[in-house]
């Protein structure tokens, strides 16, 4: 190759620029140094003792002075080459992009100023130069092969670094995208389930491109193993380690130095492979049972809804603990399950109104427990429910709707609208509640009805006893032979009457009746008092309580004026006296009840209040023996009425209606208004010691007429709005415990 083949190696342009760069920059280091003449043979004889940088900048320094001499430039490029040998062109590629393209450009600039003869002149400064000549001198031409084969050799270098250097930054590149999206994807779900669940087509993109990049980084690396295979880099022959991702937000977050021999490589493939092998076939499946479900559910309701009654044994599908197990799995604090959870609580609540014990066409007596039980049970499902909405309510917010954000979106209208049908939800359990309250409210009134219709038990020689008690005010009170005042059912039918015989010229005489089947008089019994303990003004059986052996009456009468004359007596089966007991207290009676198993006897006692027909004052609540006589009694100071007694555990509780009261220095009253009354339960240990008062109050005034005991520590309280028609009037419904907790109530 001559010198013009050789200098047309670099575009004249290219030469130029580079050339400048360097003599400019040649010229700086001179100006700032402000070097001194330099004997080029002295600078040679210091090339084996000076480091490469240190010859490579006095060289550079005697160019700029003698930029002609050609020995500089073929100098200056062997220098760079020793320079270059000593760095890492992967770790270091910049560097030594740079001093390659030196090592070209020196080896390129030496035809261009060597004259001819000029190497056989100067041979003694190329002595250092490696450049073989076959046992003789040194010449023109061996130089001129040595600078072409040293720029054939470190261009096919550079091109060659470069490709390696490429792929292997390609591959780094790539995963670094790797890390990127998958820290994306950590940032945005803040556990593995999470992502599971909230797949969606955003996220299948994200890990589509996720697998994409981990497979070009893999694919750039073996690129780049077979090009060093090809191309030798001395020190680099790595290998990596696959290393699976177990621990979500811990692993798979951290790069790796691609230069090291032996280096890990988050095994993205494997992760995603597996998400979506999970996705696939846990979360789609799920996703397809979850709408199954709902569409369970919503044709249960509408089955129901058009059944007229369902037997308790009538079962309705519902989902089972293997799915809550499949949810729970990837959702252990789940929405859907809180959903479910309602539905399945409102499909029994549904399912429970259905009974035909809700029907209120009813009209037998003895069904009345049943049906108490059946409300008070509807109740509770209902509080249960209302429990389960509330918890549901409480759930919902952004995240757990997330999570199945498709089905609640076509379902429920997402986030808003599932907040929404909560409230709805409430309004319907509510108004559903009121429905079966009002079938309970229409089968006591006509209870009543039928009750009033009842007529009268015949006896013996014209005997005719009324079977309902026949208030004071009613014109029957004044025709009526005999005046009943109480009735004592057994199984929903009259067993027992009491009350007052009206007799000619004579003053009333209490009498107790026992009524046999087909409404036959089986015995009456006088039992008021006689000769010469008879009360001028009569008196009256007010109370009577039966059981098997007989039954327990409460006789009372007034020798004067609120001068009461209060007996208790127990007649056998067949009405033979079995004793007769004075209770000293000077009180009417308002209130009795038999404890048959005890054998105790629980009265209330209270004065009337003036121009009131139903409001007692200053109430007296006394326990008496088997004999009838007085164990304690206890004055307790409230205006109103006196609805039921309790036994509870160790205790009693008394229930009152009132509109004030006056209890252990806590004066109250029901309402604004004087005629306002609400309720009050009023707790006494078992030998009559004030325990304490839970009032129940209300805007509206209300009374209380039925006391129904579920168990021991679950009562029943039934009632109206006072001065309200209970043939209209909404039912006031409550569940009390013996600790008078409220457990439901309907207003």
């Amino acid at each position: 190759m001559n010198f013009n083949e050789l200098t047309n190696m670099i575009p004249l342009k290219k030469f130029l620029i580079k050339i400048t760069a360097f003599l400019w920059f040649g010229g700086l280091i001179c100006s700032v140094s402000h070097a001194q003449e330099v004997n080029y043979k002295d600078l040679y004889n210091q090339i084996g003792t000076l480091e490469p940088q240190q010859l490579y900048y006095r060289l550079f320094l005697y160019q700029n002075q003698n930029p002609h001499f050609a020995n500089t430039y073929i100098q200056l490029g062997y220098t760079a080459e020793m320079i270059l040998q000593n760095l890492d062109p992967l770790r270091e590629f910049e560097l030594a992009n740079y001093w390659v393209g030196n090592v070209v450009l020196y080896y390129s600039l030496f035809p261009r100023f060597v004259e001819e003869d000029k190497v056989r002149k100067n041979r003694e400064f190329y002595a250092n130069i490696p450049i073989e000549t076959a046992g003789k001198r040194v010449e023109d031409q061996d130089v001129l092969n040595y600078v072409n084969q040293k720029n054939i050799f470190y261009s096919h270098y550079k091109d060659s670094v470069n490709l390696i250097y490429k792929s292997l930054e390609q591959s780094k590149d790539h995963y670094n995208n790797c890390i990127r999206l998958f820290n994306q994807i950590n940032e945005k779900y803040e556990n593995y389930n999470e992502a599971l669940l909230r797949t969606d087509n955003t996220l299948l993109s994200s890990l589509e491109s996720l697998k994409n990049e981990f497979n070009r980084s893999i694919e750039s690396f073996n690129n780049y193993k077979s090009l060093i295979n090809a191309y030798p880099i001395a020190g680099h022959n790595q290998a990596y380690r696959l290393k699976n991702i177990e621990t979500y937000r811990l692993d798979g977050i951290i790069n790796s130095d691609f230069l090291k021999d032996t280096f890990d490589l988050w095994d993205y493939g494997k992760w995603i492979n597996d998400f979506m092998h999970t996705y696939n076939n846990d979360i789609v499946s799920l996703r397809h049972e979850i709408s199954s479900i709902q569409k369970m559910f919503v044709d249960n309701k509408r089955k129901i809804s058009l059944a007229q009654t369902i037997l308790q044994d009538e079962k309705y599908p519902s989902f089972d603990d293997l799915f809550l197990f499949r949810l729970g799995k990837y959702d252990n604090n789940s929405l859907v399950r809180e959903l479910f959870k309602y539905l399945e609580g409102r499909q029994s609540f549904l399912i429970l109104e259905k009974s035909p014990l809700n029907n209120p066409d009813d009209s037998t007596s003895d069904l009345m427990n049943r049906k108490l039980r059946f409300y008070h049970r509807l109740a509770q499902e209902l509080t249960t429910t209302e429990r389960m909405l509330n918890t549901l309510k409480g759930a919902i917010d952004n995240d757990k709707v997330a999570r199945f954000k498709e089905f609640f979106e076509q379902q429920y209208g997402g986030e808003t609208g599932l907040k929404n049908f909560t409230n709805q939800e409430m309004q319907f359990l509510i108004q559903s509640m009121d429905s079966d309250l009002e079938n309970l409210r229409v089968y006591l009134t006509r209870e009543s009805l039928t009750k009033s219709m009842l007529g009268n038990a015949a006896g013996a020689r014209g005997v005719s006893i009324p079977l309902n008690p026949i208030p004071q005010s009613s014109q029957d009170s004044k025709t009526q032979p005999y005046l009943t005042r109480s009735v004592f059912d057994i199984l929903g039918e009259p067993k027992y009457t009491s009350g007052a015989i009206r007799r000619a010229n004579m003053p009333p005489m209490a009498f107790a009746a026992k009524i046999g089947t087909d409404k036959k008089v089986e015995w009456v019994r006088e039992i008021g008092a006689k000769g010469k303990n008879a009360i001028p003004d009569g008196d009256c059986a007010s109370h009577i309580v039966g059981f098997e052996q007989g039954c327990m009456v409460v006789v009372s009468g007034t020798k004067a004026e609120n001068e009461y004359v209060n007996t208790l007596i127990r007649l056998d089966d067949k009405g033979r006296d079995v004793f007769s007991s004075n209770i000293n207290i000077d009180a009417l009676p308002v209130y009795y009840n038999f404890d048959d198993i005890n054998q105790i006897s629980i009265f209330g006692f209270a004065t009337k209040v003036p121009d009131s027909n139903d409001l007692y004052h200053s109430f007296t609540i006394a326990m008496a023996d088997s004999l009838g006589s007085i164990q304690w009694q206890t004055d307790i100071d409230i205006q109103g009425q006196l609805v039921d007694i309790v036994k509870a555990e160790g205790k009693y509780l008394a229930f009152f209606n009132f509109t004030s009261l006056d209890l252990n220095g806590k004066k109250l009253n029901a309402g604004k208004s004087e005629h306002h009354m609400a309720h009050v339960i009023v707790e006494l240990s078992d030998n009559g010691r004030l325990l304490g008062n839970t009032p129940i109050l209300s805007d509206e005034s209300f009374c209380i007429n039925r006391i129904f005991s579920i168990s021991s520590n679950e009562i029943n309280l039934l009632g109206y709005c006072n001065n309200s028609d209970q043939s209209d009037a909404k039912l006031k419904y409550l569940i009390v415990t013996d600790k008078c907790d409220i457990l439901y109530k309907n207003f």
